[in-house]
This record gives C-alpha cells, sequence and structure tokens, in this order.
C-alpha cells in the first residue's frame, strides 16, 4: 500500500500497476453517486497518464492506515508539491487486496485536512 501510494507521487505509473491486479476497479465516492473510473489495469493507466498530464506536481501521502484481512483503509492528503510547499486536500480510500494485489479501491470525496502535514 504505502509502495502503491510512492510510485502515485513519484508519477510512475509502471509501478503503480505492479501492485494491482490486472482487473483492477477503481471507483470514486461522492455523496450517494458511486462512479466507475477504470475496470482493469489498462483502464487505470491511462487514466493515471491523464490525471499526471494534467497535474505535474501531484503528490500524495499517507496520514492514516488501518487493515483488516484483505482490506486496507487509508486517509490520504492529495495535492502538489509547488517551490516546496504542500497544499491538497485529505480524501479516504478502501482498498481491497486480493493475492498481495490491489483488486478494487473506492475513494471517497475529499475533504479540508483537520490538521496540517
Amino acid at each position: 500500500m504505502i509502495e502503491f501510494v510512492a510510485a502515485f507521487s513519484q508519477h510512475d505509473v509502471d509501478a503503480m500497476l505492479n501492485f494491482t491486479s490486472d482487473n483492477v476497479v477503481w471507483l470514486s465516492i461522492t455523496g450517494e453517486t458511486i462512479s466507475k473510473e477504470t475496470s482493469d489495469a489498462e483502464s487505470l493507466r491511462a487514466a493515471m497518464g491523464d490525471y499526471f498530464s494534467n497535474r505535474p506536481a501531484s503528490f500524495s501521502r499517507i496520514r492514516q492506515i488501518q487493515s483488516s484481512g484483505p482490506w486496507v483503509m487509508t486517509l490520504e492528503h492529495a495535492g502538489r508539491m509547488v517551490d516546496g510547499v504542500f497544499s491538497g486536500q485529505c480524501a479516504y480510500a478502501m482498498y481491497q487486496f486480493d493475492n498481495d494485489l490491489i483488486k478494487s479501491v473506492w475513494y471517497f470525496s475529499a475533504h479540508t485536512c483537520e490538521e496540517p502535514p
């Protein structure tokens, strides 16, 4: 999990995919709406490529992590690093693992972090 987020922060999509199954599903949850962002590794590759192209200074840090069985819940502080200053918002994510690979991700809407990074 930590390695996946580190690969995200380095914009290394290939490294990110090393931690996911071929049929990884990414869902975004906003209020009562759930949107399927990706349905396999190749669509995740394309989505992350677009994301990094549009946000070249993006970065993420894990602020909290908890696991139980195949589930890992994180509180992530995602944003951008500009002139050595990190800004952004927090969001919860739930990851489901299968054979040590990320099988599913539920990413919840971002909110203002309660404390500085």
